[in-house]
């Protein structure tokens, strides 16, 4: 019986000696490998971010690094948009849209300013080809990353680029373009005024729609503004009262 019980416990260490010495082996191998992983130098490559920037591998494993949140650098983007960069992209596609832009000097950007509500700023852009009174204007936005020019959808629902012109001579004839963050919308308009019958005081508001990606002729706010910039006109102390007789009715 002692020998039987002998045989046995040997063959138990022996059975646990073999389960320690591979256990062993499995620890030196992935240690092993993990040293050489740690050792090894990663790739030189990158890898584009979809906002634009470039993370490269680090790590034992040479894995890629996370991009950024693209919500917070699509803020920091945004805050941060310099449309004077821009302007060779600009150019191009404005020269394609409007014939003359460009012509008499070079196309800059005159004013920036969100009208959309969706913290990009739009761009109020001189087309550089102006008369010796007025200055020719369009606008710009940008969308997934890139300048375009807005569309319009005008008063007879016509879907459209626009020219806006700005200036004139004097106080008796003036046009203007203003963006109106308060309301998204592009205002354009004027009035001349020399005693005729052809005086006029008219602006138009084009609303910007986040469904249609357009700036919309609104009616409403279209007359509320005439109303308003008339009015202001008709109770100008400086401009002869016998000359706003058809317009201050």
């Amino acid at each position: 019986m002692k020998k039987k019980a002998k045989k046995k416990l040997k063959k138990v260490v022996l059975i646990i000696f073999l389960i320690f010495l591979f256990c062993v082996i499995i620890y030196l191998f992935f240690f092993w490998k993990n040293q050489n992983r740690k050792n090894s130098i990663c790739p030189s490559d990158a890898k584009l971010c979809p906002d634009n920037s470039y993370v490269f591998r680090t790590g034992p494993d040479c894995q890629f690094e996370e991009c950024p949140a693209i919500e917070k650098r699509e803020e920091e983007i945004n805050n941060n948009i310099d449309w004077n960069l821009l302007i060779l992209d600009i150019e191009k596609d404005l020269k394609k849209e409007f014939k003359d832009a460009g012509k008499n000097y070079p196309i800059t950007i005159e004013k920036t300013e969100d009208i959309t509500g969706d913290k990009i700023p739009e761009a109020l852009v001189d087309l550089g080809n102006s008369g010796a009174s007025t200055t020719n204007f369009t606008i710009l936005r940008i969308e997934n990353n890139k300048p375009v020019i807005s569309k319009f959808k005008s008063k007879d629902g016509k879907i459209l680029t626009m020219e806006f012109m700005s200036g004139g001579a004097g106080k008796y004839y003036n046009e203007s373009v203003e963006l109106d963050p308060l309301n998204k919308a592009v205002i354009s308009g004027g009035y001349m005024i020399y005693g005729s019958s052809d005086d006029n005081c008219d602006y138009d508001a084009y609303v910007w729609n986040e469904n249609s990606k357009f700036f919309e002729y609104n009616l409403e706010l279209s007359k509320k503004i005439t109303e308003k910039r008339c009015k202001e006109l008709c109770e100008d102390s400086s401009i002869d009262k016998s000359l706003l007789q058809n317009i201050c009715k």
